[in-house]
């Protein structure tokens, strides 16, 4: 299955998470009941979850923008306009990318490049591209990843783990993230303040912590506004962030969606024996909602009805 999966979760409204998510932080500000940070932590997770797969169709449009200034490598800047349209019941989507990638080496010569593709796809074994080039009908393995192959985002795992998420998975049936919402004792939440609650997620080596994850939910509307994972150094236990997501939400047919996320990566290169430098990755998304939970038009899913590369260009709204 491709971008929205069928979970074992069952999709809750929020309200209810809401309203056990409060319940959950009364009872820990009378005492510090170890039992109930865990049950805190994984219902707000899952309460993310059940949000994200809520979502039964969805036509978008967004914009992101990455740069990253290496200190061997030069400056690397992609700007990418998409529209991703999904329809979980009939089992078909079109995904449409516009790429622009400027490199500017510091020995060489500046580099350009542009794409526009528009990719078509069921719940076959194949999916068909359009591009300047033509039609090309390419033949999909069983367990290849259409997310993966064309770099459609996956909209199910958004604020569980980093955006875009093309992570490669043998079965969206039982997914990495869904963990992510089974209570466990590696996993706390807090009430930071009566508007914010704290969840920290951390992954042992033995009795080590190896890597750590903290969102910020807003508890107004149990969504996350910030999302930090750190790693531990192996001999000396120190902690080093690793990148910092944040985001904002609106509403597009009483759902909520996101409207921005923002997500800077620390990366090191080592550029001598002697020299290592620390670098960013930044990548900045903003999003436009067409609908969710529609009926799609059957000429948006339909790739016999672009005849030409402007009519790829036309399914970029702007």
């Amino acid at each position: 299955m491709f971008l929205s999966a069928r979970l074992t979760v069952l999709v809750i409204p929020l309200s209810v998470f809401h309203a056990a998510a409060v319940v959950a932080s009364a009872e820990e500000q009378k005492s510090d009941n170890q039992e109930t940070a865990p049950q805190f932590a994984a219902s707000l997770l899952a309460g993310l979850l059940a949000s994200n797969s809520s979502m039964r169709s969805y036509d978008v449009t967004y914009t992101s923008e990455f740069m990253r200034l290496h200190p061997i490598n030069g400056l690397k800047c992609r700007d990418r306009k998409c529209r991703l349209a999904y329809d979980e019941d009939e089992k078909r989507g079109v995904f449409v990318r516009w790429s622009l990638i400027d490199a500017i080496p510091e020995t060489d010569t500046p580099r350009n490049h542009s794409d526009l593709s528009a990719f078509y796809f069921d719940d076959s074994e194949e999916l068909f591209h359009l591009s300047a080039l033509g039609r090309k009908r390419v033949k999909l393995g069983k367990t290849q990843n259409v997310a993966l192959l064309v770099g459609a985002p996956r909209l199910l795992s958004m604020g569980l783990v980093a955006f875009p998420d093309t992570m490669k998975t043998i079965s969206d049936d039982d997914p990495i993230w869904a963990n992510l919402t089974i209570p466990s004792r590696d996993m706390v939440a807090r009430a930071e303040s009566s508007d914010i609650a704290r969840v920290v997620r951390r992954k042992l080596n033995g009795d080590k912590p190896e890597n750590e994850t903290i969102w910020l939910f807003s508890l107004e509307t149990l969504l996350p506004v910030k999302r930090s994972s750190f790693y531990y150094h192996t001999v000396t236990g120190k902690r080093y962030l690793k990148e910092v997501e944040d985001f904002q939400w609106t509403t597009c047919n009483g759902h909520y969606v996101p409207s921005r996320i923002r997500r800077e990566t620390n990366q090191r290169a080592r550029v001598s024996d002697t020299d290592i430098r620390q670098f960013s990755d930044i990548h900045e998304t903003h999003f436009r909602w067409l609908s969710v939970n529609e009926t799609l038009p059957d000429e948006l899913l339909d790739w016999k009805a672009i005849r030409t590369v402007q009519e790829i260009r036309d399914l970029l709204v702007d």
